[in-house]
């Protein structure tokens, strides 16, 4: 019999870091302090490298019993997070003056460089051997692999709904500075649709995925 307290991957899903309350911050970022900015990039940033790495877990849990082809889809969206990583990298060192390389915030040294790259505090997820190539997974890893998909569509409308007042608060400290942030935020949204779009034909699959039951392992 399998130890759920263990394999259960829900209880290795990371805590939102978008909450507006918690943040204390505008949705519609009016009237927004520096203090309040520093704590939105991180914000962003820990949940960007969060589902980075959620991405590649469900992909694990999945070619675990379907093999790399199926859902393969899943891994090649890693590839896009990361296109969406380096825009948001581009703009976070636009926004911080060149000689900063640290903001401290709760007495917490953060790194600008590392803010879309390195920030995640994302659990490694269990992979069940029990399922292993039996075309099936867990109710479980269902669940958990659907919160994914939720919890991506909420991080892309907070991204979608603030990003063109976010790069606002970016000076201009080049002639060319207005117009890398339009092309970053192009890309963005760019990045954000195609990965949307891919998901939506993988999410009925994982809906009416074959479910392995508790009592067979």
């Amino acid at each position: 019999m399998a130890d759920f307290t263990f394999n259960n991957n829900l209880s290795r899903i990371p805590e939102s870091h978008l909450d507006w309350e918690t943040l204390s911050v505008d949705p519609n970022l009016e009237s927004i302090t520096s203090d309040q900015l520093d704590r939105l990039w991180i914000s962003m940033g820990k949940e960007a490298c969060n589902l980075k790495y959620w991405t590649s877990y469900c992909f694990y849990i999945l070619q675990n019993s379907f093999g790399k082809t199926k859902f393969a889809a899943l891994s090649t969206r890693q590839m896009i997070h990361t296109k969406i990583s380096n825009e948001m990298d581009t703009l976070v060192n636009m926004y911080y003056p060149s000689d900063i390389y640290e903001i401290l915030v709760d007495g917490k040294e953060h790194r600008i460089t590392g803010m879309f790259y390195s920030n995640q505090d994302i659990q490694k997820a269990h992979i069940d051997h029990s399922v292993h190539k039996k075309k099936c997974i867990t109710r479980l890893d269902q669940q958990y692999i659907l919160k994914y998909f939720e919890r991506i569509a909420i991080y892309f409308d907070y991204l979608d709904a603030i990003i063109d007042k976010l790069v606002g608060y970016i000076d201009d400290r080049s002639v060319h500075s207005a117009n890398t942030k339009k092309q970053c935020v192009k890309r963005i949204r760019s990045a954000m649709k195609t990965i949307t779009g891919k998901y939506e034909k993988i999410k009925p699959h994982i809906e009416n995925i074959a479910i392995l039951e508790e009592d067979t392992y």
